[in-house]
């Protein structure tokens, strides 16, 4: 979704039209659509009215890009570094990232 997002961004610069993208990445936000995920101290789960006002703002202001919680920031500089077991390693056996829908129930 990134790379659409950028790419369809460049396109419009690019065209001179006035549109422009702003992408969101807010990992889990409690709205029901995630019921069971679990959750950690350090990727908490967004509150729904938090996580619109962000990215309401962030399209007024024309950002590029909103990421939440604030450790996703660090997510792609942290990717790019690292070989990828590397940041498998990280992010599936000490942060738990890729188990945390294990519980998954989803809105019932």
């Amino acid at each position: 979704m990134i790379g659409w997002s950028d790419s369809l961004r460049l396109e419009m610069e690019k065209l001179e039209t006035n549109v422009n993208v702003t992408y969101a990445t807010p990992y889990y936000i409690s709205t029901g659509m995630f019921d069971g995920v679990q959750t950690s101290i350090f990727i908490p789960i967004n509150k729904p009215d938090a996580a619109a006002r962000k990215i309401i703002d962030a399209v007024e202001k024309n950002k590029i890009f909103v990421r939440m919680p604030p450790i996703v920031h660090i997510l792609p500089f942290v990717k790019g570094i690292l070989p990828t077991r590397a940041f498998d390693l990280i992010v599936g056996k000490f942060l738990k990232v890729y188990t945390r829908m294990d519980e998954f129930t989803g809105r019932k």
